[in-house]
């Protein structure tokens, strides 16, 4: 693997809402992403967990958010890389078009970050 590439496959997400139904908990029970209230028509992936983590901190705080991992597709129409979103790591991000078929896990360190 090049230095410049990045896997794809391995991206992990956090997501980020206080609504009744969460979009964790609304992505794992229909197994797909969904666009939420006043949210954009995709979605942003940290490239790592740790990144995930600086996101969900920053933007929720310690503790107050789960992390979805999924395996996002390389050759997505829409995908778009940037190689530090908001001064925290490389990110990417995915139209809910191209989504589709893409299934959303709980990370596998658990679903509570405490």
């Amino acid at each position: 693997m090049s230095a410049d590439h990045v896997e794809v496959r391995d991206l992990s997400m956090a997501l980020f809402n206080q609504y009744p139904t969460t979009p964790y908990d609304s992505a794992l029970s229909t197994g797909q992403f969904s666009q939420g209230l006043n949210s954009l028509e995709g979605k942003w992936f940290a490239d790592s967990y740790s990144n995930a983590l600086l996101h969900g901190n920053a933007l929720e705080g310690f503790g107050n958010f789960q992390i979805l991992e999924a395996d996002l597709p390389d050759n997505a129409p829409s995908l778009f890389k940037v190689p530090n979103l908001d001064g925290r790591g490389p990110a990417t991000y995915i139209h809910l078009d191209d989504l589709q078929g893409v299934t959303p896990r709980p990370y596998s360190g658990g679903k509570y970050l405490r």
